[in-house]
Parts: C-alpha cells; structure tokens; sequence
C-alpha cells in the first residue's frame, strides 16, 4: 500500500467512514510497520505543512479529533501522526527514520566475554558488565553504552567517530585500544594503551581531556578530571587469563583486584607500604588469587555472603 492510499484510509477511519475491508488493511498496514521497524517517508511538503499545523496549533485538512487506541496502534488517525512528528520532530528534522536494532552483551560476576561489533571493533568485557550497541552503526559515527568494565580495540575509520557512553562519561576515538571502568558504586576510570582519546563529562563535552598511551584520567567525587601516568598494561590484565604484578605495594595490589572484579575490597592493616609484591596468578578469581598471596604476605582474609571482602594485613613474609 503507497503512503497516499494508507493516509486517505485514515482520514476515512477518522470519519467513521472506512468499511470493514478497510480497517482490516489500516491493521495490517500498521503490523507490518511495526515488524519491519520502518515507517512512511514525508515529502519536504508535507513536512512543512504538517510541521505549520502543529506549531499554528490547527489540525490537518479534514481531520477531526478521535479517541486512540495506543495500545493497539503506532498511529491511529491522522491526528496522532502530529502528535509522533512532534515529539520526534526536533530530533529527526521532520522525517521518518527506521528504528535500528539495538544488541546487548552481558556479564555475569564469574564470566567474561569477547564482543565483536557491526565494525570489527573487538571489545572485551570484564565480569559484571553490559555492553549495548546498534547492529548497524549510524552513517556519521559510532556509538556504544557501556555498564562496567570493558576494553576496546577499535577499527579506525576517520569519517566514522567512535564514541563510549558511560552514565558519567563520554569517550571518543578513531581507532585505538583503551579501557574503561565504569562500574557501579566504583569511580570512572579511562586509561589508553595505544593511540589516543577524548574524554569527556556528560553535559560538559567541550571540556574534555586528550589522552595518549600510558595515561589515565578518573572522574573524581567532585566531578572533575584527575589525570595521571600509569601502566596501561596493567590495568587491562583482566582481559588475559593472567593477572601480573610486577613489584607492586600490597595495597595497590588489592586494589587491582576490588576493580577487577568489581568487589569491596577492606585491608584492614598495620602498615603494608613496604611490601612489594612480584607474582603472576591465572584469573580464577579472588579467593584464588588472595591465598596465592598468602605465600607472599601473612593475612587473613574473610569472603561475606554478599561477596566483600575483609583483608587483616599482618606483615610481609620478603
């Protein structure tokens, strides 16, 4: 059915004057419109017209004013055609754009997963994460969501910008590889082992920070940017099926393991600055890792129920 044929039934449906045949093919219409996601296309004309109405607060030529059933319908007269341009109007210029599907990936606090994306870009994510993305990227620039922790190695393409979205960060690049901690109830961290990025604040994208490999910016409780040097390295070990540290204090030793598997870590301790530690444990979890590191220092440790973890620091054993 041709756009004109289907708007002269719902000016007749408006009327009460379609017969049953022709309701039937209105509900048809609409449930093949909604199947395939798609929608009518609107001439610049009738664009205009349509968008003089609305804002003249007059209705559409031989339109009157129906009762409609949302639930059952997209778009049940005429008059509810207005009502979707103007809520969508301002956002898609007046014109009736297909909806892409959108695909999400998901974690679980004992799993990872490897994603590839529409691009090629591969993306790692780290236990307890989301991952949502469109299954074609938009013709101008790419765009994910991401809930948690992942790392991205990213397919460049200059014409097409590729952009992460955290609750409270914006990340944008070309191609290059990154990582981003955005976790819930942990601060969000954006460190880059090649290549270089933006980061930004959401609502605030024209002050953002340019970062290149090695470096690392963190959203502070403040909502500022605190930028430092790092081992990008290190930080994205989670990824491989092996965690190293490479004479590294004990504290920050724990806390590579609360970020990398998203729990509370509390060391409760004497003094634990000067214990270095150098070992390497496959990634088969905290409790594994924490009694490889009883080897090297004398603590104890206590897993709760809801899966913190309560360190009693005692001394180092090198």
């Amino acid at each position: 059915m041709i756009k004109e044929q289907f708007v002269n039934l719902l000016h007749k449906k408006a009327a009460g004057t379609a017969s049953i045949g022709e309701m039937k093919q209105i509900e048809e219409t609409f449930k093949r419109l909604e199947k395939s996601g798609q929608n009518l296309p609107w001439t610049l004309a009738e664009q205009a017209e349509i968008k003089q109405r609305i804002q003249s607060k007059l209705p559409i030529k031989g339109a009157r004013q129906v009762v409609i059933d949302w639930k059952r319908y997209l778009i049940a007269v005429a008059a509810s055609l207005l009502i979707f341009i103007a809520t969508y109007g301002a956002y898609q210029e007046y014109s009736f754009v297909p909806q892409i599907p959108m695909i999400q990936r998901s974690t679980n606090s004992s799993q990872r997963a490897q994603v590839i994306l529409p691009d090629g870009s591969l993306v790692h994510l780290n236990v307890n994460t989301t991952l949502t993305f469109p299954e074609v990227f938009d013709v101008g620039q790419r765009i994910v969501k991401l809930e948690g922790e992942a790392f991205f190695e990213v397919k460049k393409n200059p014409d097409k910008p590729f952009l992460v979205q955290t609750e409270r960060l914006i990340t944008t690049v070309l191609g290059t590889s990154f990582n981003i901690n955005a976790a819930t109830g942990a601060a969000s961290i954006v460190s880059v082992n090649t290549g270089k990025v933006e980061v930004s604040v959401v609502h605030h994208a024209g002050d953002g920070l340019i970062l290149h490999p090695d470096q690392q910016v963190e959203l502070t409780d403040s909502g500022a940017l605190e930028f430092s040097e790092v081992n990008s390295a290190g930080i994205s070990s989670w990824k491989s099926n092996e965690m190293r540290f490479e004479l590294l204090p004990f504290e920050e030793v724990i806390s590579m393991l609360s970020r990398n598997y998203h729990v509370k870590i509390t060391l409760r301790e004497n003094s634990a600055k000067g214990c270095l530690i150098k070992a390497s444990y496959t990634n088969n979890g905290v409790k594994s890792i924490l009694e490889g590191l009883q080897h090297l220092a004398n603590f104890d440790f206590l897993i709760l129920e809801n899966g913190d973890v309560i360190i009693d620091y005692k001394n180092c054993k090198n």
